[in-house]
């Protein structure tokens, strides 16, 4: 089995609709898929704590990152799932390619493939494609993805359904996710059996997401497909 989780920073739930991003919001309602947008984070809602409990499994009260800075980070005690994985199985492939650096520099730095140059999302989006039609410079058993050019739009001018250039980076995205699941669906057609997950570290509102006691940033998206698991919804 083989596994594709899409990260997206920064994605407000409530925007997610049809006229935005038509291919997740039509993903959303198939039988196969199980989603939410109610996907709770963490209490603590920025970017360091959540991808690293999205990663490792556990809570910021063990993996011990508090903001940004990942100082202080447990991930010798608590490391990314990659770990348990490659140590059942070393001929196992992962890749994590990721917009926002610190991630591949602390949480998933021993992955097999995990480049900490900078990266925008069309270069994510590139390095998606190249790693899973032409293997280069791998092929992966598990692909990590991050996205961070909605999260930045947020934090510049808004995270809203009506703040246009946040709606604009979001249907971008969902152009991006629809043609890696059209791969997907290709690889699932000559045989591998692939799970499609997307997931995100927290919403927003106005142009930040420290409030966390507030609905649009506290609660996100979270699909899980796969075309022979009939989900049971929320």
């Amino acid at each position: 089995s083989m596994i594709s989780i899409i990260g997206i920073d920064g994605f407000r739930s409530d925007v997610l609709r049809f006229d935005v991003s038509p291919f997740m919001y039509n993903l959303s309602l198939n039988s196969n898929v199980y989603f939410t947008s109610e996907h709770q984070v963490e209490k603590d809602t920025y970017s360091g704590p959540n991808w690293s409990s999205i990663l490792t499994g556990v809570h910021y009260d063990k993996h011990n990152v508090i903001d940004n800075t990942f100082a202080g980070h447990r991930f010798n005690y608590y490391p990314p799932f990659q770990f348990y994985i490659e140590d059942l199985n070393s001929q196992i492939n992962t890749v994590a390619v990721s917009n926002w650096t610190p991630i591949n520099t602390y949480i998933c730095k021993d992955f097999d493939y995990a480049p900490e140059i900078p990266l925008n999302d069309s270069m994510v989006f590139q390095e998606a494609k190249e790693v899973l039609i032409n293997s280069n410079p791998l092929y992966p058993d598990l692909l990590f993805l991050h996205f961070d050019e909605l999260d930045a739009a947020g934090h510049s001018h808004g995270f809203s359904y009506d703040v246009n250039e946040y709606t604009d980076i979001l249907t971008q995205l969902d152009i991006y996710i629809e043609k890696l699941f059209e791969i997907i669906e290709l690889k699932r057609l000559q045989g591998e059996d692939w799970m499609f997950v997307i997931i995100s570290d927290h919403g927003g509102y106005g142009t930040g997401h420290g409030d966390a006691d507030n609905e649009y940033i506290n609660k996100t998206v979270f699909f899980a497909q796969h075309p022979n698991i009939l989900f049971k919804n929320n």
